[in-house]
């Protein structure tokens, strides 16, 4: 973890510009920054102002997540993320979403809606997402919705293969 400047502000550390990075279960790093971080002078998690993340899902797709506020806890390694999250990945798939609570250390989340996911060929509206095995498997919960548009002939056969 590093810092550019630090203060003592109502018994609170105030760490200005934080960044932390590390790897997770298999091996893909990730690095989180804040605009500022406050934490208690008698330890504790790390309360976070102005969010973003950037992490591996897989060799070739990166996901960088951006939230107004966030809390770090530095015994679990996880974070949890309020207001305005969004997730833009380097495949093309966005998610808007209430809460997100992210295991750094599994590559395993927790999202609470709604949620919205737009891809060039579909949504998907939900009350809640679990993102599991690394970002492999998603699971969708409350009023799951999902629009697929049609795609040009032969697109099909070609997305299929590549998923194989």
């Amino acid at each position: 973890m590093s810092v550019t400047g630090t203060s003592i502000e109502d018994g609170r550390v105030v760490m200005q510009d934080p960044r932390m990075s590390g790897v997770d279960s298999q091996e893909r790093p990730y690095e989180m920054r804040a605009v500022r971080a406050f934490q208690s002078l008698t330890g504790g998690g790390v309360d976070l102002e102005k969010v973003t993340a950037t992490l591996f899902v897989d060799d070739d797709t990166t996901a960088d997540i951006t939230a107004t506020a966030g809390f770090y806890d530095s015994e679990t390694n996880l974070l949890r993320l309020t207001d305005g999250i969004e997730v833009k990945t380097s495949n093309g798939i966005a998610i808007k979403l209430a809460t997100a609570d992210i295991d750094l250390a599994a590559g395993a989340m927790q999202g609470g809606g709604p949620v919205a996911i737009d891809t060039p060929n579909q949504t998907i509206r939900s009350s809640s997402l679990t993102v599991s095995d690394g970002g492999k498997v998603l699971s969708f919960g409350g009023r799951v919705r999902m629009v697929i548009a049609p795609s040009e002939a032969g697109s099909t056969e070609k997305q299929a293969f590549k998923s194989e």
